[in-house]
């Protein structure tokens, strides 16, 4: 394929012709590459302005062979090289219709989302303290079943405490704690039940899966029975 000397023209020379998406491999023709090119602004911050149609995103699309291309990834695989599969194309400008190659870098697609300066998930990886103030460190820090975000381990236990108040009907904080819960050692907390009874051998009730304290057994099985008392 002939394809016009566009470095002449002041271009970058081109790496290949071959561009990738999802759909598959072609090459680029040339009359596309010409297009390319007609439709790019230089500016004097250095970024190549995509002039033609946009997506609703913002980011610059060409028409090739009946389907819609990114800009950005083209001048990528055109100046630079093929885009690694599954990453990202990020623009360290900032600029989404900006096609210039030397302003773009493969990423994967976690750390293109926290680049990003708007983005939910960027914008809580970037906060050092929880809505109420305690520190998002790693001693504060506790990890939720089905969560994969940071949880303030303070206002977790705060939230445990007042849910168990409330479903037995005692008073229970209104507010979080101002001072971050204190975090105890691992040997502490298995040498006493929650309740702060002592796990002796003569106090521990030692079952296929876990251990149970006798004395919380037995207030757990009076409890029991005064209620069944009550319902007869």
């Amino acid at each position: 394929m002939n394809v016009h000397d566009f470095t002449a023209e002041g271009w970058p020379p081109l790496v290949g012709l071959r561009i990738t998406d999802s759909h598959g491999s072609i090459d680029m023709p040339g009359n596309k590459l010409a297009e390319f090119y007609g439709k790019i602004t230089r500016t004097e911050n250095g970024c190549w302005e995509w002039q033609g149609p946009q997506t609703q995103a913002g980011y610059g699309r060409l028409n090739i062979t009946n389907r819609y291309w990114y800009t950005h990834r083209l001048s990528h695989e055109l100046h630079t090289g093929a885009i690694p599969a599954g990453m990202h194309v990020d623009h360290l400008c900032r600029n989404r219709i900006c096609c210039n190659p030397a302003h773009l870098e493969p990423v994967s697609a976690q750390e293109n989302t926290l680049r990003s300066p708007v983005a939910i998930a960027a914008l809580n990886a970037a906060k050092t303290h929880c809505q109420y103030g305690h520190p998002l460190t790693d001693g504060n820090l506790v990890s939720r079943p089905g969560s994969s975000g940071r949880c303030c381990r303070t206002c977790h236990l705060w939230h445990i405490r007042v849910s168990r108040a409330k479903k037995r009907g005692k008073p229970f904080e209104t507010e979080p704690p101002k001072d971050v819960a204190p975090q105890s050692s691992s040997a502490a907390r298995s040498e006493v039940c929650r309740n702060g009874h002592r796990r002796t051998e003569e106090n521990t009730l030692q079952t296929t899966s876990h251990r149970r304290c006798r004395i919380c057994a037995a207030d757990a099985r009076k409890r029991y029975n005064e209620r069944q008392a009550v319902n007869v």
